[in-house]
């Protein structure tokens, strides 16, 4: 019978055999060192009847560093985190977080504690990292690790010492918490729009009017968009809420109509919107695009989600919380509360008003 094969494992540069379902690392891929490894521990596997040994040698994943962990998991993390085929911004979060735990980094994987953890977390805490990022960065370590012990790459123990780690709680812990975001005054919009390409500034104009997600416009299609009423309806392909089997239903008043049309006279099933290199917007791309035109305006920068924060506001203020709930596609109203100081029907009826 053929034995197991020396392979390589391109996303930690690895030397590993695979035995009875498990990866035994060897280090590092093309050294002596991990060759008379691989024949050591393959002898040892004859000798035992085909069967891993208890040695320590053996135990698959003992010679992980943590950034090794890392990026193997961003291999899965690259296939599970896609949406209408493309990597999702969670998917780019992981790849930015790699890059901020450089004090762990050449850990062996199997050694990190909550201790080391609350180490990062304090370095983060001191170079201004908000607490929402780093709680939501240790909760992603975590699950790294839980990902880890199901592929038998760390042991169960390391993952369950993890799980007592608790987040950093508002009001006792010298992380900062962000500024409430703020609605942008028309004008400040006006002026900036002056200074943009068409097809970004008939973007802005809608999301200020629709109260739609920078994202929701971007995957936007002809194909999408129902115009058999007077108020038009898109149903975005993709949204924030996909995963958690919600409907997110964007209604399309005239105003916003006037300036979306140009747009429909492409193919049915080709983004109605697109950079001037041609190529799809990005969350970064869209920000510095707005970014620079409030430059050459000399206005105050502002971030495209304050104009569904505008539009939350407005929309509370002449049709009540529930109204502002219904545009904004909130299932709970005190996630509305944070946007603005459901039915078609009121969705329908606050488009043909105000947008």
């Amino acid at each position: 019978m053929k034995l197991p094969s020396y392979s390589h494992h391109k996303a930690t540069g690895q030397a590993y055999v695979r035995l009875n379902g498990k990866f035994v690392y060897l280090g590092k891929y093309g050294t002596d060192e991990s060759r008379a490894k691989y024949e050591r521990v393959i002898g040892a596997w004859l000798a035992n009847d085909r069967q891993l040994s208890e040695e320590e040698d053996t135990k698959p994943g003992t010679t992980l560093t943590v950034d090794q962990l890392f990026a193997c998991y961003l291999e899965h993390c690259k296939n599970y985190y896609r949406r209408n085929g493309e990597p999702t911004q969670e998917y780019q979060s992981h790849v930015y977080l790699r890059n901020k735990i450089s004090s762990i980094a050449n850990l062996p994987a199997d050694k990190l504690t909550p201790s080391a953890i609350d180490g990062l977390r304090q370095k983060w805490i001191a170079i201004g990292n908000s607490r929402k990022f780093i709680n939501k960065s240790a909760g992603r370590i975590t699950r790294m690790y839980k990902w880890g012990v199901e592929k038998e790459l760390v042991s169960p123990q390391v993952w369950q010492k993890l799980t007592a780690i608790s987040g950093l709680k508002a009001g006792r812990t010298n992380a900062r918490d962000p500024d409430p975001i703020q609605p942008v005054e028309d004008a400040v919009v006006d002026a900036a729009v002056e200074h943009m390409p068409n097809d970004l500034a008939a973007m802005l104009r809608i999301q200020r009017l629709t109260g739609a997600r920078p994202g929701e416009l971007w995957i936007m299609h002809p194909g999408d968009i129902d115009r058999s009423g007077d108020v038009w309806t898109y149903v975005p392909r993709a949204h924030k809420t996909q995963h958690h089997g919600k409907r997110r239903v964007i209604w399309i008043g005239p105003k916003a109509q006037r300036l979306l049309l140009p747009y429909l006279l492409r193919a049915a099933d080709e983004l109605c919107f697109r950079r001037p290199s041609g190529k799809p917007w990005d969350r970064h791309a869209y920000r510095e695009a707005v970014h620079l035109a409030c430059k050459y305006a000399k206005v105050e920068k502002f971030n495209p989600n304050q104009l569904r924060h505008s539009a939350g506001t407005e929309v509370r203020k002449r049709f009540g919380l529930d109204g502002a709930q219904t545009l904004l596609g909130h299932s709970h109203a005190d996630v509305t509360q944070v946007y603005a100081e459901v039915d078609n029907a009121k969705g329908a009826m606050i488009a043909r008003e105000i947008g």
